[in-house]
């Protein structure tokens, strides 16, 4: 279970910048700025905070150093760079090639690898495993607009949809 208090903070501090970011991730220069400086200040934060300065650190689950924007801010840039090169595929103008979906089934079982020993497996690096996911859920929702609208409008996936606890309650079973 997730503690409720992480999200508040890290979304109000979201919040905060995302008018700037969506200021500069406009074009690809500006995306590309904000993913380095995103890269940087994550990394440095990380090194001075999590690490205390040394050499190795750990960011443990659920602990502080988890839920603070340097670990979840590297997710909203994945989300800004999905919808910059995806847009098109994600509103439905476009039918994805299935020659990507070649690269992204393969990308998106790496990613959740990676998510797996990053995290929610081993626990050995916690810091990167919301990354990880990130990655991992834009191969996954690119791969869904393969899917015919006739198929999401079948009867039982408009009942999951309409209540997810339904398909949440199935998984539990």
């Amino acid at each position: 279970v997730v503690p409720g208090g992480w999200s508040i903070s890290v979304e109000m501090c979201f919040y905060m910048i995302a008018p700037a970011l969506v200021f500069f991730c406009r074009t690809r220069r500006g995306l590309i700025v904000v993913s380095i400086l995103t890269a940087l200040f994550s990394v440095s934060f990380w090194y001075f905070g999590a690490c205390d300065g040394g050499p190795a650190c750990r960011v443990v689950n659920n602990d502080f150093f988890y839920f603070w924007p340097p670990t979840q801010l590297p997710c909203f840039i994945v989300g800004f760079w999905t919808w910059h090169l995806a847009k098109d595929y994600l509103t439905g103008d476009r039918v994805l090639p299935l020659r990507a979906c070649r690269w992204l089934v393969p990308g998106g079982l790496i990613m959740v690898a990676a998510l797996f020993l990053a995290g929610t497996g081993r626990g050995m690096a916690h810091g990167v495993a919301p990354t990880f996911a990130a990655l991992a859920t834009a191969a996954l929702m690119l791969l869904l607009t393969r899917i015919s609208s006739r198929t999401l409008q079948a009867p039982a996936l408009v009942i999951l949809g309409r209540n997810p606890l339904l398909a949440y309650g199935a998984i539990l079973q």
